[in-house]
């Protein structure tokens, strides 16, 4: 049985969502680049691999440039904080099977400033207001 595509991106296919992220639109040769600088052993053919798979998928766009002008640009069409809430909603729903216990985890973490707890209970409230209006 062949399992179904996730509609989020792989490890492989986020890296290189961080580089067109932090880098703008991007030729292929340029993300290989970047990725090898991180340390990302991969060739140039498994960049066009992933990126034409990533195409598919709709997380990029290519926009066509002769070889002159550096070959075919690449461009983010999800951003940071699209991925972020799918990755974060579907690890919720596996690992917690609810937000609370998600939230008790994350709270856990020692490292949470007053003032980031402050907007926390700001985001409580406006959620309740939101409610209350449905």
């Amino acid at each position: 049985m062949v399992r179904p595509r996730s509609q989020q991106p792989s490890g492989v296919e986020l890296q290189i969502l961080e580089v067109l992220w932090r880098d703008g639109p991007s030729t292929a040769r340029h993300v290989h680049g970047a990725l090898g600088i991180l340390g990302r052993q991969a060739t140039t053919a498994s960049i066009h691999i992933a990126l034409r798979a990533m195409m598919e998928r709709g997380f990029v766009r290519r926009k066509r440039r002769s070889r002159a002008e550096g070959g075919a640009l690449f461009t983010a069409l999800v951003t940071r904080q699209n991925v972020g809430e799918g990755i974060l909603g579907f690890a919720v729903r596996k690992i917690f099977g609810a937000s609370k216990p998600a939230i008790e985890t994350l709270l856990k973490d020692e490292q949470v400033s007053e003032q980031e707890l402050k907007e926390l209970e700001a985001l409580i409230r406006k959620k309740r207001k939101e409610r209350k209006r449905e």
